[in-house]
């Protein structure tokens, strides 16, 4: 049973790190999307933002599973970081295919139908759930992290995800403010 757990384990961690270098592209995917201003970034950055996505939708069943099997061995379904870990996960896998992802689809149709960003375009682009997600998301992440490392009981879980939250809005804070807009533009020389 130990090779097993051993096996499991492996997957599992070797399914998060897949993960964290997903939702580290589709960040910086819809940070160049808010700062898209031609059609063809727009279709470039939403196009990798999309394949992205169907790649999390393959290492977030196998990162899942490996879970259940974790927990199946050597902890309890009814443990809170076990609890909260799996309502924020499954959180983040549908707001990322069904809020962000739809939205990023509906965008590139307009952009395409308009013949480039236009103002209306633009609007649909500074949408506050689609510059707030990423920081969202880098909060929610950062406190599946110390679930699964720590696996703390009750208390400790939610004293998590109240800092996972508080980071999240201090992240959004400054990005109302102003501090976090305006990716610098990637530089090719020599048109490559």
């Amino acid at each position: 049973m130990d090779n097993w757990y051993a096996f499991a384990l492996f997957i599992h961690v070797s399914s998060t790190m897949a993960l964290a270098a997903a939702l580290g592209i589709m960040t910086v995917c819809e940070l160049r999307i808010g700062n898209a201003w031609t059609l063809e970034q727009l279709r470039d950055w939403v196009g990798l933002a999309d394949r992205t996505g169907k790649a999390l939708g393959m290492i977030s069943p196998v990162l899942l599973l490996s879970a259940l099997y974790l927990v199946h061995l050597r902890w309890s379904y009814s443990s809170a970081w076990v609890i909260g870990a799996l309502m924020m996960f499954l959180a983040m896998a549908l707001s990322g295919r069904l809020v962000v992802g739809q939205r990023l689809l509906a965008i590139l149709d307009a952009g395409i139908k308009e013949g480039g960003v236009s103002p209306g375009i633009r609007k649909m682009i500074e949408n506050p759930i689609l510059r707030w997600h990423p920081r969202l998301r880098v909060g929610i992440f950062a406190w599946l992290l110390s679930l699964m490392t720590i696996k703390p009981g009750f208390e400790i879980t939610v004293g998590t995800l109240v800092l996972a939250i508080a980071i999240s809005v201090v992240l959004i804070q400054l990005d109302r403010t102003g501090q976090t807009r305006g990716v610098a533009p990637v530089v090719v020389k020599g048109g490559r």
